[in-house]
């Protein structure tokens, strides 16, 4: 699957165990490539087409303009007067997601999909030496671009899967950055707080609080320092991806719950269309459950004001893995 590599010996060459490919800009990009004349013009997509909404993905393009996720229609308007804004097409992501999923296969088995844009190979054998999966990591890059010129992705190697995550997100778009062991923890040291994965607002307000300000203090910390100030085995376990431990997660939890979510367009944003709104989330949820064979204990609605909104998606996007 991994084509013809080449063979070295143990201590011939650095190794690394995983590969992290991250899909940039992905729905912006997608709308680029299925639309040929938005490819190299600021692009945001959005739920609905309204200016009280706030930007779900933006183009490279956009975002030199100030125009980042979560920003909203009026604003992105302001930063950047001629953007184009598009409304999000989630069944096209998907079919290229599949496409993009067949393609990196042609290389490397993917060990997980994180997310519609995330995806992470687990490398073993001959792939594990740094020249041969710097090779893979270009092929998977060059087949990207056969699949469609505007699809452009940032790849990660590293010690173990959240660091190969760390990597892709130090040089975007279209890099590929390597993190090895021997050069851990110093080589994390020039990255801030809000850079390191699984570091949110609030996370980074009670590290402030234990006096870390600095990714260079924070790999300081011992692992059960580390626990403590996350008050979980979540800060024990970051101790070890940090130190390029290849920290087993654990399996994935039973789902606990099921739920559907949509922004409303203004003409639905009255009691009366609001609740035709949740009839048919209602509906759809149920439709799930059964899919799944689960029953429901009770049921949970919640609303939130676009200002609202815009604080909980960044905070969410911030928090972890699957932003």
């Amino acid at each position: 699957m991994s084509g013809c590599l080449p063979s070295f010996s143990e201590g011939q060459f650095p190794t690394v165990d995983w590969l992290f490919l991250d899909l940039n800009s992905y729905f912006a990009s997608v709308e680029q490539q299925d639309q040929e004349s938005l490819r190299g013009r600021p692009v945001g997509v959005v739920a609905v087409e309204t200016d009280s909404t706030c930007c779900l993905a933006a183009s490279y393009e956009a975002k030199a303009y100030g125009v980042k996720t979560g920003t909203s229609v009026k604003d992105a308007k302001v930063l950047c007067p001629h953007i184009n804004i598009v409304a999000a097409r989630p069944k096209l992501y998907v079919e290229y997601q599949q496409k993009i999923i067949k393609a990196m296969e042609e290389h490397l088995p993917i060990y997980k999909a994180f997310s519609v844009d995330e995806m992470g190979c687990h490398l073993m054998g001959r792939e594990r030496f740094l020249p041969n999966a710097t090779t893979l990591g270009y092929r998977i890059k060059q087949s990207l671009r056969n699949l469609g010129v505007a699809l452009r992705c940032s790849i990660g190697l590293g010690p173990n899967c959240y660091l190969a995550k760390t990597a892709a997100d130090l040089c975007k778009p279209d890099g590929l950055t390597i993190l090895l062991k021997k050069d851990l923890p110093h080589a994390l040291h020039c990255m801030k707080l809000r850079d390191v994965v699984g570091i949110s607002h609030a996370m980074e307000r009670r590290l402030n609080n234990h006096n870390i300000t600095t990714v260079e203090q924070l790999c300081k910390l011992t692992s059960e320092q580390m626990r403590n100030i996350w008050g979980s085995v979540q800060g024990e376990t970051m101790w070890y991806w940090l130190h390029g431990e290849d920290w087993k997660e654990k399996p994935d939890s039973p789902r606990k719950s099921v739920g559907k979510q949509h922004v409303l367009a203004p003409k639905y944003r009255t009691r009366e269309q609001a609740y035709l709104v949740g009839l048919k989330l209602l509906t759809n949820a149920a439709t799930k459950l059964r899919r799944l064979n689960m029953w429901a204990r009770g049921i949970g609605v919640t609303v939130a004001f676009s200002h609202l909104f815009r604080e909980i998606k960044n905070e969410s996007e911030s928090s972890g893995w699957n932003a």
